[in-house]
């Protein structure tokens, strides 16, 4: 049976979007992740551990000292100035940096506050002359993995910070990476894709470009959950989300926001939210007929968002959510498809 597909659209309009850029965990992280354990692990086994470390030291006493300590053991570099630091970050493939609190033109946090704002993503040792549990603390409670004392870096503190800094590092990475992720089907869930759609639509904005959003519900999921069980309709759902996965481009945002509704935004050109429809249509067709599975059906809402009258992305994901309603009450008063 061939997929029955029939959508309904809304253009958005309303309320400006604030330019707040959001942090969000990479998707293939756990490439990264891999690697530093494997790394972390041969630390364990022998003194060539092959992190490489940024140290961004400006008192040449210090990185002489920080050189005889940690040479022998991981990559070592060093920055003696903040920008060049954050610079050498971004370019060169760091595991850790170890960050002196006593640089040029910065007190107190200031550099944590600079290396965390304009920085890679890194795990941040804190170095510091004097001893002083409350800066500790804010320095852990503002990013910072460790806080030492440079009275009191010897070699094998100094290694086993860094080591345990990488590891919460990644282990902090991971818990990130889970928290917007839907166990089921691998996709974001709701609050992962809300908050890669509001970054979505900072960047439509800042390039005066469109999007539009799809909506979309699985028909006759509540019979098949009654009749079959819902280890059968888990697997339904799985079965869209792999559809939805093959036929979106990598550019394209993909999440499962509840029980049997998921959501696609991508960028718009000229019909791109028909065209995306009728790519949805014919991978659900191949699907249906090559008969692995049950049958799916879909109900589709589409809202597109225009940056000459912006809307907020909650209110671009109710437009779509209420043309999705309007499509499934259609087709369940034209019995156009099983809906439950």
């Amino acid at each position: 049976m061939a997929a029955i597909l029939h959508s309904t659209t809304a253009a958005a309009a309303h309320d400006p979007v604030p330019a707040v850029e959001l942090p969000l965990p990479a998707r293939k992280s756990t490439v990264r992740t891999d690697m530093l354990l494997n790394k972390l692990a041969s630390t364990r086994a022998s003194n060539a551990s092959g992190l490489a470390v940024l140290a961004i030291e400006d008192d040449p006493v210090d990185r002489f000292l920080l050189s005889e300590a940690l040479a022998p053991y991981v990559e070592l570099e060093f920055a003696a100035d903040l920008d060049t630091g954050i610079a050498l970050a971004w370019r060169e493939d760091y595991d850790a940096v170890l960050l002196d609190l006593g640089l040029p033109a910065r007190t107190g946090l200031d550099a944590l506050y600079d290396f965390r704002a304009a920085g890679p993503d890194l795990p941040v040792i804190v170095l510091s002359g004097m001893y002083s549990d409350q800066l500790g603390v804010e320095a852990l409670k503002d990013g910072a993995q460790d806080y030492l004392c440079k009275d009191d870096v010897g070699t094998q503190v100094i290694l086993r910070s860094i080591r345990y800094a990488i590891e919460r590092h990644v282990l902090q990475d991971e818990l990130q990476r889970l928290a917007v992720l839907d166990p089921l089907t691998g996709l974001l869930n709701r609050r992962g894709f809300g908050l890669h759609g509001q970054q979505a639509i900072t960047r439509a904005m800042n390039a005066e470009t469109g999007l539009a959003l799809l909506y979309l519900d699985v028909d006759g999921m509540k019979a098949i959950n009654d009749t079959c069980g819902h280890a059968a309709g888990d697997q339904l759902l799985t079965e869209l989300a792999d559809v939805l996965q093959e036929t979106v481009r990598s550019s394209d945002i993909v999440a499962r926001v509840g029980g049997d509704e998921f959501c696609v935004l991508f960028s718009e050109g000229a019909n791109a939210s028909a065209l995306a429809v009728k790519r949805l249509e014919r991978a659900i067709d191949r699907h249906n007929r090559a008969g692995s599975g049950r049958q799916l059906a879909v109900s589709i809402g589409v809202a597109r968002w225009d940056p000459e009258s912006p809307c907020t992305f909650d209110e671009l994901v109710r437009r779509a959510d209420m043309c999705m309603l309007h499509d499934k009450a259609s087709a369940r008063a034209n019995h156009l498809r099983p809906i439950a």
